[in-house]
């Protein structure tokens, strides 16, 4: 009797009604599906059977659709992507989207949204963007959020005293800027930029830069281990974040990196339109005139290079995708596992005094390093800088930031199991281990053939051989090694076993849906395939013509437990730059693989 009294489209099956509604809120790739809540009002009935609370299989459907998925298939188990959780996540995204598309920024949401921004932008493969960026006009709500914070009587959201709101806002800011943008922007709008931020690039030291101290190579650090004074900054934040329906800990992004790309690009923006400084025109015209005089050091085809044609590449965006789900190619190349790197940073290095985090992965890839590196080193002018250290009072935006030019070629070389990698070296004074000599013994020889390095270490009094690794070969190993390697590749080891990990297969014990909330009972794991590799050390020096200009250095240091770059010039002066990230963290771009 009930069925006489529906209309001809709630006589439909619901497989049939579930289908109408899905194509409804398909019918744009871009924004929330706000057209299905026509449907939804359309009766009782329609309500009943297509709203959120009975028929999560719907949203779960259209997630699929408006948002990336596989990367969160690729890091983790089924069971953080059942049906539920991405219905779930589909209301989640919705409304942060709305709040960003309105420019709304309050202090009960504002944190949340950051970080639904930012990893989002991490899991991207491109229609994550085309929200963000073309629909939710992300730049404009980050700058909004900036000054929401740097005037918030609120110390749990200002911009100097609460550091992970302003560390996700800094990178969101470098994530969503294009040349575009910035010349579209008011000038006052740059400037006040480079005023907030420049604070942090000069009080670097007290803001995290990296994710376990530089000043001790061995990770874990014990319970009873002191950090050295010398630390580069503090460890990042642990924070705790709901991830697709679920708790998740997490380190907060580096703040220092992204202070200094956001400085940079800013800055080459700004030298685009401005002239060479007057003392220029004291320099011989080029190198040519500058032998023949009899002159070392720059010139003025030096100094215009540097000050016209070095950029820092800007985050790398992906291309829009395709409307239709169903024409995408599975085998495609995907953006977001270029920043699986990130993601994994992110969950493994929140803690470095943690043996064990279930959810470690790879944080560096091979062959990373290799290539040519150009950009440029920040430096605080000195005197100005021991002034504002010493008086807190002084103005921090008065110290000068020199620009000095980075050029180089960096070649990468790995230490294949079962040989023992040289040994690192502890401070006799108790001060951390030996910082200021890249990780390697006192009085360690390198010597270079057509495949690798031999590192003599002076500790075990043995050789240690390293193969250099080539990305731009089919196999970039020499054939030997490369067999060798890929016999290693079908023995699975646990995360963090390994350095660094070539694959990464995320397990749980069910993918069922009974397990969507089942932290007591189980754990999710990363697993990889060993790549062999037991350690890396990584050498390059400046071209002939860069080093007439700006210096001859050679370069060495180790990229297994954070980056500690050697800088000797020729008449011996030693230099040292440490991070996590050196080629990113001095403002260089790889410009040639």
């Amino acid at each position: 009797m009930d069925l006489l009294l529906l209309s001809p489209f709630e006589s439909l099956t619901r497989p049939a009604l579930e289908r109408v509604a899905y194509f409804v809120a398909t019918d744009s790739l871009l924004g929330p599906p706000t057209d299905l809540v026509s449907l939804l009002c359309t009766s009782r009935f329609i309500y009943n059977h297509l709203s959120y609370p009975n028929n999560t299989h719907l949203y779960a459907d259209i997630f699929r659709f408006k948002f990336d998925t596989s990367a969160i298939k690729r890091r983790l188990s089924d069971r953080w992507s059942t049906t539920p959780a991405l219905a779930q996540e589909l209301l989640r995204r919705c409304s942060t989207l709305k709040r960003i598309k309105r420019g709304e920024v309050t202090l009960r949401h504002h944190r949340n949204d950051l970080w639904m921004a930012y990893l989002m932008l991490l899991e991207s493969d491109g229609r994550n963007e085309c929200h963000l960026f073309h629909w939710a006009h992300l730049r404009t709500w980050v700058c909004r959020v900036i000054a929401f914070r740097m005037y918030s009587q609120n110390a749990s959201c200002g911009w100097f005293t609460e550091t992970e709101g302003t560390s996700l806002a800094t990178w969101l800011l470098w994530m969503s800027t294009t040349r575009e943008d910035l010349t579209r922007e008011q000038p006052l709008v740059r400037d006040g930029l480079l005023h907030l931020i420049k604070p942090f690039l000069v009080l670097g030291h007290q803001n995290p830069s990296l994710h376990a101290p530089d000043s001790h190579f061995n990770l874990p650090l014990c319970d009873h281990t002191n950090i050295a004074p010398h630390s580069s900054g503090p460890s990042p934040k642990a924070t705790k974040i709901n991830y697709y329906g679920r708790p998740l800990t997490l380190s907060v992004p580096l703040l220092t990196p992204a202070v200094i790309l956001n400085y940079t690009i800013l800055i080459e923006f700004k030298q685009d339109t401005s002239p060479l400084h007057p003392s220029t025109a004291t320099l011989p015209l080029n190198r040519n005139i500058a032998n023949s005089a009899g002159l070392e050091g720059l010139t003025i085809e030096d100094v215009h290079e540097f000050h016209y044609g070095t950029r820092t590449q800007l985050f790398e965006r992906s291309p829009l995708p395709v409307p239709d789900i169903e024409d995408e190619d599975e085998d495609a190349p995907l953006r977001s596992k270029q920043r699986d790197i990130d993601w994994y940073r992110l969950v493994s290095c929140y803690d470095p005094f943690l043996e064990y985090t279930p959810l470690s992965g790879q944080v560096y890839s091979l062959g990373l390093a290799s290539g040519q590196w150009d950009g440029r080193i920040l430096v605080p002018g000195v005197e100005n800088h021991f002034t504002v250290l010493n008086n807190p009072r002084a103005q921090i935006n008065s110290v000068p930031i020199i620009h000095e030019r980075f050029s180089c070629w960096f070649e990468e070389h790995h230490c294949i199991a079962p040989e023992e990698p040289v040994s690192s070296w502890d401070d006799i004074d108790d001060v951390g281990d030996n910082v200021l000599n890249a990780w390697l013994p006192r009085l360690t020889t390198i010597s270079h053939d057509a495949n690798g390095i031999n590192v003599y270490d002076p500790t075990t009094q043995r050789h240690v051989r390293y193969e250099t690794y080539r990305p731009e070969r089919s196999t970039p190993y020499s054939v030997e090694v490369h067999n060798k390697v890929q016999s290693m590749a079908t023995e699975w080891v646990p995360g963090g076993a390994d350095v660094p990990p070539e694959s990464v297969a995320p397990s749980s014990p069910a993918s069922c849906e009974s397990y969507v909330l089942s932290d007591d009972e189980w754990e999710d794991t990363v697993e990889h395939r060993s790549s062999g590799v037991r350690d890396i050390l990584i050498t390059g020096e400046t071209s002939q013509r860069q080093g007439d200009a700006w210096g001859h250095y050679s370069y060495c240091f180790s990229a297994s437990r954070g980056a500690i770059v050697k800088k000797v010039m020729v008449d011996g002066c030693l230099e040292v730059i440490s991070t996590t990230r050196a080629l990113w963290d001095v403002g260089a771009t790889q410009t040639l693989r």
